[in-house]
Protein backbone atom coordinates (compact mmCIF):
# COMPACT_ATOMS: atom_id res chain seq x y z
CA UNK A 1 0.00 0.00 0.00
CA UNK A 2 1.06 3.43 -1.17
CA UNK A 3 3.29 5.10 2.37
CA UNK A 4 1.12 8.15 1.78
CA UNK A 5 -2.44 6.12 1.67
CA UNK A 6 -1.32 4.45 4.63
CA UNK A 7 -1.02 7.56 6.45
CA UNK A 8 -4.52 7.83 5.73
CA UNK A 9 -5.99 5.09 7.59
CA UNK A 10 -4.09 5.91 11.37
CA UNK A 11 -6.49 7.60 13.61
CA UNK A 12 -6.74 11.57 13.37
CA UNK A 13 -6.19 12.31 16.78
CA UNK A 14 -6.85 15.93 17.98
CA UNK A 15 -8.71 18.23 15.93
CA UNK A 16 -6.58 21.10 17.70
CA UNK A 17 -3.32 21.38 16.74
CA UNK A 18 -0.51 23.80 17.10
CA UNK A 19 3.05 23.60 15.65
CA UNK A 20 5.76 25.54 16.07
CA UNK A 21 7.77 25.94 13.00
CA UNK A 22 11.45 25.29 12.32
CA UNK A 23 12.98 27.88 9.37
CA UNK A 24 14.21 26.58 6.21
CA UNK A 25 15.46 28.59 3.29
CA UNK A 26 12.85 27.31 0.78
CA UNK A 27 10.48 29.16 2.89
CA UNK A 28 8.53 26.13 4.24
CA UNK A 29 8.26 25.25 7.39
CA UNK A 30 9.03 21.69 9.25
CA UNK A 31 6.35 20.85 12.32
CA UNK A 32 7.90 19.89 16.01
CA UNK A 33 4.97 18.75 17.11
CA UNK A 34 4.12 14.76 17.37
CA UNK A 35 0.47 15.55 16.93
CA UNK A 36 0.87 16.93 13.24
CA UNK A 37 0.19 14.04 10.87
CA UNK A 38 3.26 13.91 8.25
CA UNK A 39 1.10 14.60 5.22
CA UNK A 40 -0.69 17.73 7.36
CA UNK A 41 3.20 18.77 7.36
CA UNK A 42 3.22 18.36 3.63
CA UNK A 43 0.08 20.06 2.80
CA UNK A 44 1.12 22.79 5.16
CA UNK A 45 4.46 23.63 3.55
CA UNK A 46 2.90 23.32 0.26
CA UNK A 47 0.77 26.03 0.85
CA UNK A 48 3.43 28.46 2.76
CA UNK A 49 5.37 27.79 -0.53
CA UNK A 50 1.70 29.17 -2.90
CA UNK A 51 1.80 31.83 -0.39
CA UNK A 52 5.56 33.25 -1.44
CA UNK A 53 4.27 32.46 -5.47
CA UNK A 54 6.76 29.16 -5.19
CA UNK A 55 6.49 25.64 -6.67
CA UNK A 56 7.28 22.44 -4.29
CA UNK A 57 10.01 20.78 -5.87
CA UNK A 58 8.33 17.27 -6.47
CA UNK A 59 11.64 15.56 -5.79
CA UNK A 60 12.15 17.24 -2.42
CA UNK A 61 7.92 17.27 -1.80
CA UNK A 62 5.88 15.20 -3.15
CA UNK A 63 2.79 17.68 -3.15
CA UNK A 64 0.97 19.03 -6.36
CA UNK A 65 -2.05 21.83 -6.88
CA UNK A 66 -5.04 20.69 -8.78
CA UNK A 67 -5.60 23.14 -11.77
CA UNK A 68 -5.99 27.07 -10.77
CA UNK A 69 -6.25 25.76 -7.45
CA UNK A 70 -2.81 27.26 -6.14
CA UNK A 71 -3.78 30.62 -8.15
CA UNK A 72 -6.47 31.25 -6.03
CA UNK A 73 -3.62 31.23 -2.85
CA UNK A 74 -1.42 33.74 -4.12
CA UNK A 75 -1.62 37.39 -3.68
CA UNK A 76 -0.56 39.20 -6.94
CA UNK A 77 0.32 42.19 -4.70
CA UNK A 78 2.19 40.88 -2.13
CA UNK A 79 4.43 37.86 -1.65
CA UNK A 80 5.88 37.64 1.99
CA UNK A 81 9.26 39.36 0.22
CA UNK A 82 12.13 39.98 3.28
CA UNK A 83 9.27 38.31 5.72
CA UNK A 84 10.37 33.83 7.54
CA UNK A 85 7.65 32.29 8.55
CA UNK A 86 8.09 32.74 12.81
CA UNK A 87 5.60 30.30 13.32
CA UNK A 88 2.47 28.63 12.77
CA UNK A 89 -0.81 26.88 13.93
CA UNK A 90 -2.77 23.85 12.99
CA UNK A 91 -6.30 24.83 13.85
CA UNK A 92 -8.35 22.14 12.34
CA UNK A 93 -7.31 18.56 10.69
CA UNK A 94 -9.97 16.27 9.89
CA UNK A 95 -11.39 13.92 7.01
CA UNK A 96 -14.72 15.16 5.25
CA UNK A 97 -17.48 12.48 6.40
CA UNK A 98 -18.43 12.28 2.88
CA UNK A 99 -15.31 11.28 1.68
CA UNK A 100 -12.74 9.71 4.91
CA UNK A 101 -10.05 9.38 1.97
CA UNK A 102 -9.73 12.83 1.93
CA UNK A 103 -8.00 15.24 4.64
CA UNK A 104 -9.20 18.98 5.15
CA UNK A 105 -6.45 21.31 7.33
CA UNK A 106 -6.98 24.77 8.61
CA UNK A 107 -3.84 26.76 9.43
CA UNK A 108 -3.05 30.27 10.60
CA UNK A 109 0.87 31.49 9.99
CA UNK A 110 2.80 34.12 11.17
CA UNK A 111 5.35 36.01 9.33
CA UNK A 112 7.33 38.81 10.48
CA UNK A 113 10.42 40.98 8.88
CA UNK A 114 13.59 42.24 10.20
CA UNK A 115 12.03 45.92 11.07
CA UNK A 116 9.27 43.81 13.64
CA UNK A 117 6.67 44.05 10.82
CA UNK A 118 3.97 41.06 11.17
CA UNK A 119 1.72 39.54 8.52
CA UNK A 120 -0.57 36.87 10.12
CA UNK A 121 -2.73 34.38 7.16
CA UNK A 122 -5.19 31.66 7.39
CA UNK A 123 -5.38 29.27 5.24
CA UNK A 124 -7.53 25.72 4.10
CA UNK A 125 -6.36 22.85 1.85
CA UNK A 126 -8.37 19.69 1.52
CA UNK A 127 -6.15 16.67 -0.60
CA UNK A 128 -6.15 13.60 -1.13
CA UNK A 129 -3.17 10.90 -1.61
CA UNK A 130 -3.26 10.02 -5.20
CA UNK A 131 -0.17 7.94 -7.03
CA UNK A 132 1.87 8.60 -4.78
CA UNK A 133 1.58 11.88 -4.13
CA UNK A 134 -0.60 15.16 -2.23
CA UNK A 135 -3.07 16.77 -4.68
CA UNK A 136 -4.15 19.48 -3.35
CA UNK A 137 -7.72 20.09 -4.84
CA UNK A 138 -9.27 23.07 -3.37
CA UNK A 139 -7.70 25.86 -0.96
CA UNK A 140 -8.03 29.20 0.22
CA UNK A 141 -5.95 31.92 2.11
CA UNK A 142 -6.66 35.56 3.81
CA UNK A 143 -5.02 37.69 6.10
CA UNK A 144 -6.49 38.36 9.43
CA UNK A 145 -5.51 41.10 12.43
CA UNK A 146 -3.24 39.65 15.58
CA UNK A 147 -5.99 40.47 18.54
CA UNK A 148 -3.50 43.13 19.83
CA UNK A 149 -1.45 44.55 17.28
CA UNK A 150 1.81 45.74 17.76
CA UNK A 151 1.54 49.63 17.16
CA UNK A 152 4.72 52.10 18.52
CA UNK A 153 4.36 55.93 18.58
CA UNK A 154 7.36 58.24 17.03
CA UNK A 155 7.62 62.71 17.24
CA UNK A 156 9.27 64.31 14.36
CA UNK A 157 9.84 67.46 14.03
CA UNK A 158 7.42 68.89 11.44
CA UNK A 159 10.31 70.48 9.83
CA UNK A 160 12.27 67.07 8.58
CA UNK A 161 9.40 65.83 7.10
CA UNK A 162 8.40 66.31 3.13
CA UNK A 163 5.20 67.32 1.88
CA UNK A 164 5.66 63.91 -0.17
CA UNK A 165 6.37 61.97 2.17
CA UNK A 166 2.33 60.07 1.52
CA UNK A 167 2.87 60.94 -1.90
CA UNK A 168 3.15 56.89 -3.13
CA UNK A 169 6.97 57.50 -4.04
CA UNK A 170 7.90 55.74 -1.05
CA UNK A 171 7.34 51.88 -0.02
CA UNK A 172 6.65 50.53 3.52
CA UNK A 173 10.08 49.81 4.53
CA UNK A 174 11.12 53.59 3.30
CA UNK A 175 7.98 55.29 5.43
CA UNK A 176 9.19 53.21 8.13
CA UNK A 177 12.64 53.79 8.10
CA UNK A 178 12.01 57.58 7.12
CA UNK A 179 9.97 57.64 10.84
CA UNK A 180 11.83 56.13 13.00
CA UNK A 181 15.15 57.19 11.51
CA UNK A 182 13.80 61.09 12.14
CA UNK A 183 12.14 60.11 15.59
CA UNK A 184 13.32 62.04 18.33
CA UNK A 185 16.20 60.08 20.86
CA UNK A 186 17.11 61.58 23.88
CA UNK A 187 16.59 64.98 24.64
CA UNK A 188 17.88 67.70 27.06
CA UNK A 189 15.08 69.43 29.25
CA UNK A 190 15.12 72.72 27.78
CA UNK A 191 13.71 71.04 24.43
CA UNK A 192 11.62 68.39 26.46
CA UNK A 193 9.77 71.34 27.42
CA UNK A 194 9.93 73.77 24.86
CA UNK A 195 6.66 73.94 22.52
CA UNK A 196 7.53 72.96 18.66
CA UNK A 197 5.94 72.35 15.76
CA UNK A 198 5.69 68.68 15.86
CA UNK A 199 4.17 64.96 13.83
CA UNK A 200 2.84 62.64 15.72
CA UNK A 201 3.00 58.78 14.13
CA UNK A 202 1.16 56.30 15.15
CA UNK A 203 2.79 53.55 13.14
CA UNK A 204 1.05 50.09 13.02
CA UNK A 205 3.45 47.15 12.87
CA UNK A 206 0.89 44.34 12.21
CA UNK A 207 -0.65 43.96 8.41
CA UNK A 208 -5.05 44.31 9.30
CA UNK A 209 -7.35 41.79 7.51
CA UNK A 210 -9.48 43.55 4.41
CA UNK A 211 -11.98 45.25 6.11
CA UNK A 212 -10.32 45.94 9.69
CA UNK A 213 -9.63 49.76 10.35
CA UNK A 214 -7.77 51.27 12.73
CA UNK A 215 -9.11 54.52 14.34
CA UNK A 216 -6.56 57.21 15.46
CA UNK A 217 -7.57 60.12 17.80
CA UNK A 218 -6.37 62.27 19.95
CA UNK A 219 -7.16 64.85 23.03
CA UNK A 220 -5.47 67.84 24.07
CA UNK A 221 -5.29 69.57 27.06
CA UNK A 222 -5.68 73.75 27.50
CA UNK A 223 -5.74 75.72 30.61
CA UNK A 224 -6.75 72.10 32.74
CA UNK A 225 -9.35 71.99 30.49
CA UNK A 226 -10.04 69.15 27.93
CA UNK A 227 -10.30 70.25 23.74
CA UNK A 228 -12.72 68.29 21.81
CA UNK A 229 -10.99 64.86 20.79
CA UNK A 230 -9.33 65.25 16.88
CA UNK A 231 -9.62 62.02 14.70
CA UNK A 232 -6.07 61.74 13.13
CA UNK A 233 -5.57 60.76 9.53
CA UNK A 234 -4.78 57.52 8.95
CA UNK A 235 -2.47 56.33 5.65
CA UNK A 236 -2.84 52.66 4.65
CA UNK A 237 -0.05 50.90 2.63
CA UNK A 238 -1.12 47.97 1.68
CA UNK A 239 -2.97 46.89 4.88
CA UNK A 240 -0.28 48.27 6.97
CA UNK A 241 -2.04 52.10 8.75
CA UNK A 242 0.16 54.67 10.07
CA UNK A 243 -2.11 57.38 12.11
CA UNK A 244 -0.42 61.27 11.46
CA UNK A 245 -1.22 63.92 13.55
CA UNK A 246 0.56 67.68 13.20
CA UNK A 247 0.84 70.11 16.39
CA UNK A 248 2.38 72.41 18.28
CA UNK A 249 3.31 70.62 21.59
CA UNK A 250 6.30 70.03 23.83
CA UNK A 251 7.27 66.62 24.16
CA UNK A 252 6.74 66.44 27.53
CA UNK A 253 3.45 66.90 27.47
CA UNK A 254 2.90 63.40 25.53
CA UNK A 255 0.59 61.13 28.12
CA UNK A 256 0.14 64.23 30.22
CA UNK A 257 -1.65 67.54 27.96
CA UNK A 258 -1.75 65.17 24.93
CA UNK A 259 -2.78 61.99 24.63
CA UNK A 260 -3.27 59.77 20.98
CA UNK A 261 -4.92 56.52 20.98
CA UNK A 262 -5.86 53.52 18.81
CA UNK A 263 -8.57 51.34 18.44
CA UNK A 264 -9.19 49.01 16.15
CA UNK A 265 -12.67 48.07 14.71
CA UNK A 266 -12.95 44.47 12.96
CA UNK A 267 -14.72 44.29 9.91
CA UNK A 268 -18.77 43.67 10.31
CA UNK A 269 -20.45 41.47 7.52
CA UNK A 270 -23.52 43.08 6.63
CA UNK A 271 -26.87 42.52 8.69
CA UNK A 272 -24.21 41.25 11.35
CA UNK A 273 -24.39 42.99 15.17
CA UNK A 274 -21.22 45.18 14.95
CA UNK A 275 -17.91 44.13 16.94
CA UNK A 276 -16.52 46.01 19.73
CA UNK A 277 -14.02 48.21 19.21
CA UNK A 278 -10.91 47.30 20.98
CA UNK A 279 -8.03 49.78 22.45
CA UNK A 280 -4.82 49.04 20.58
CA UNK A 281 -2.35 51.64 21.66
CA UNK A 282 -2.37 55.14 24.06
CA UNK A 283 0.90 57.67 24.12
CA UNK A 284 2.17 57.62 27.48
CA UNK A 285 5.02 59.93 28.55
CA UNK A 286 7.27 60.38 26.08
CA UNK A 287 10.30 58.19 25.63
CA UNK A 288 13.09 58.45 22.84
CA UNK A 289 12.88 56.66 19.69
CA UNK A 290 12.73 53.03 20.91
CA UNK A 291 14.12 50.99 17.75
CA UNK A 292 16.20 53.44 16.24
CA UNK A 293 16.63 53.21 12.45
CA UNK A 294 15.24 49.99 10.90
Amino acid sequence: MNALLTLFTKPLGRTMLMAFLLIGTTGAATAQSDGVAPDARLAANAMILALRDMTPDPKIMPVEFAPGVRDGVVDPKFKLTGFFLSRMFVERFTAPKDNPTHRHLIATAQFQDTANRGVMITFSATYKAENGKLVIYRAAADYVSPSSPLITWFVVPANKVPDTLFDGSRNLAQLHYFIAANGLGALPDTVLNTPGDYYLYGVVFDRLAHGDKVNFRVSRKKDSAMLPTETMPTVNIGGWRIGVYRGTFAPAELGQNVVAFAQLQPYTAPGKPAAQNKMIGVTTAFTPNPIGKP
